[in-house]
């Protein structure tokens, strides 16, 4: 995720950038869980 987020802030080629996009819902997905679990926490 950090190197796709540093991938992103110099996107030059789209290929680079499609891959990038493409992982964005498995990042979403283990934030969700991420905030499922924090909120279980409390």
């Amino acid at each position: 995720m950090i190197e796709d987020r540093n991938l992103a802030t110099h996107i030059y080629d789209e290929s680079i950038d499609d891959d990038v996009y493409s992982r964005l819902s498995l990042y979403l997905n283990l934030f969700k869980k991420l905030l499922e679990k924090i909120k279980g926490d409390f």
